[in-house]
């Protein structure tokens, strides 16, 4: 019999820091953060259509920016992209619970548990 494997999630954010709060946050909801990155930094031959990725959360501010590396992903990847709402919030401040809990319906919608 096959072990139950965690999805595999891919992150990439305009800042380090808000890429690392989405992929802690991921992580602490039991998904497996194979690649968390700065879209600057990204690096599509490795990544974009390769399967190593079951869904991509991408916060971008500016997302006119990066309408290019966007398109080829939306083209070439059969994974979901969830697109993030904004800063994520502090851990310690009330709102992330409500956070992070948006995150987590929306990562089930797209890959399950």
């Amino acid at each position: 019999m096959g072990q139950d494997v965690n999805p595999r999630i891919g992150v990439i954010a305009d800042t380090l820091l808000q890429g690392n709060q989405l992929a802690n946050a991921a992580k602490a909801l039991g998904y497996d953060v194979v690649v968390s990155t700065q879209a600057s930094k990204f690096d599509k031959d490795k990544w974009v259509g390769k399967g190593l990725v079951e869904c991509w959360l991408v916060d971008l501010n500016d997302q006119e920016k990066w309408a290019e590396l966007l398109d080829l992903m939306l083209e070439q990847t059969d994974a979901p992209l969830i697109f993030g709402d904004g800063q994520a919030p502090a851990k310690t401040h009330e709102e992330y619970p409500r956070w992070e809990r948006r995150l987590f319906q929306t990562l089930i919608k797209s890959v399950g548990r």
